[in-house]
């Protein structure tokens, strides 16, 4: 089973109505290119506003490309319980979360590179 069909399971049974619910069903080669996804099926929507629900490390990149990408649909991003733990990174974190952080800054400054953000 694909992690979006679980969170959209969960948020289903938090009473979010699965109409309101929108997952990917191809998995993009970029967050670029779900953001571009995503702003196309929002605007057939009309939708002004969504939730991104996305890996914490991976919030910033996303923000920034949103930002310049698709500035009239405002996006939210909830705090999960990962994020809030992840806050305060310390000198001995563990090899993957310090390889994670380094890929994603190497990610915005790609992004930035090529005119995304």
């Amino acid at each position: 089973i694909h992690e979006a069909e679980l969170i959209k399971v969960i948020l289903n049974g938090y009473g979010l109505p699965e109409k309101a619910i929108k997952v990917l069903t191809e998995y993009p080669n970029s967050t670029y290119d779900a953001i571009i996804k995503i702003k196309k099926t929002l605007e057939n929507e009309d939708i002004s506003e969504v939730i991104f629900v996305t890996s914490p490390f991976h919030t910033l990149r996303t923000k920034l490309i949103w930002n310049k990408n698709v500035p009239e649909i405002d996006i939210y991003f909830p705090e999960t319980y990962e994020a809030m733990k992840k806050k305060k990174i310390k000198i001995f974190s563990p090899l993957k979360d310090i390889y994670v952080i380094i890929y994603e800054y190497l990610s915005i400054i790609y992004n930035y590179s090529i005119k995304r953000l």
